[in-house]
């Protein structure tokens, strides 16, 4: 679950990361929750957003329910005509128990597919795939090539060798080092 940073035109550097990060999470994203403020008419940022993830698995999700008056529903359901709309109150909760629902319904409806992206959440083990998918490509060289077996050999230890990097199987002098370095381990 990713909760992103508005996605607007700016000259700011920090501002443009947060919404280029913005951006590769809608491109990630399961399901998306486009969150409004229900207290006002729809903002053209929300437009823009509405109209980035038009063809994505997503809910409307109009927030502030507890305050009057709110825009007319067709002017916030606009947004996103053909997806579900629920609204909430962060404040009061209300609402909330509905968009669990509606969420559970998409995902069990198949609405929101689960994708086979792989997530990978250490720099040391992207490195790690990284290098075993390296020599993986290299394995399957040797094969095509038709070097004898001590050449795809060598190859698939050092793929096996960086995944073990990853289950603790296999453990380097780098490694050791960086674990030492960064916590302090007693006798």
């Amino acid at each position: 679950m990713v909760d992103t940073a508005g996605i607007v035109q700016t000259d700011e550097l920090v501002e443009k990361l947060g919404v280029e990060r913005s951006r590769r999470a809608i491109d990630q994203a399961d399901l998306i929750l486009l969150v409004v403020d229900g207290s006002r008419p729809p903002a053209q940022t929300d437009r823009e957003i509405a109209a980035l993830i038009r063809n994505r698995p997503a809910i409307l999700v109009v927030n502030k329910s507890d305050l009057i008056p709110a825009p007319s529903q067709p002017e916030v359901g606009d947004l996103l005509p053909d997806r579900p709309m629920v609204s909430i109150s962060a404040l009061t909760g209300q609402g909330l128990a509905a968009l669990e629902e509606t969420i559970e319904s998409l995902i069990f409806a198949g609405k929101a597919i689960a994708s086979d992206a792989l997530a990978v959440t250490s720099a040391r083990h992207k490195e790690a795939l990284q290098r075993a998918e390296e020599r993986l490509a290299a394995a399957e060289t040797s094969i095509q090539h038709g070097l004898p077996a001590d050449f795809v050999s060598i190859d698939l230890t050092a793929a096996l060798n960086s995944l073990g990097e990853i289950t603790g199987e296999t453990v380097t002098e780098e490694l050791l080092e960086t674990i030492f370095s960064r916590f302090c381990v007693g006798k």
